[in-house]
């Protein structure tokens, strides 16, 4: 994984649903759970694209499976139990299960 300073997509709290109000003065942990679960959802959603080899509304011939909604899954932090929406993926050859969630 390669590490270091990036300058990418820039992201404000409010495309986040969330205020400069409503984040003042809450507990760190509070940004480390969301953080992790910012980060969670972008990674299942780039692994779900691996596996079907195209993005959302993408079109490609021959390729088989489709994105088939979410379901929601707690998962253990360690800033505490966070939850988090795995996507679901159907008609592909072997069921998609996520190998960031198996570590």
């Amino acid at each position: 994984m390669k590490k270091g300073y990036h300058k990418g997509q820039e992201l404000t709290t409010s495309e986040l649903g969330l205020s400069l109000e409503e984040l003042a003065g809450q507990p760190l942990e509070l940004f480390a759970r969301e953080g992790a679960k910012l980060l969670l959802t972008v990674a299942l959603e780039e692994e779900e694209t691996d596996v079907l080899k195209r993005r959302p509304y993408e079109r490609s011939e021959g390729s088989r499976g489709y994105r088939n909604g979410h379901r929601e899954r707690q998962v253990s932090c360690g800033a505490g139990e966070i939850e988090v929406a795995v996507p679901r993926v159907s008609d592909t050859r072997e069921a998609f299960h996520s190998q960031l969630l198996e570590a």
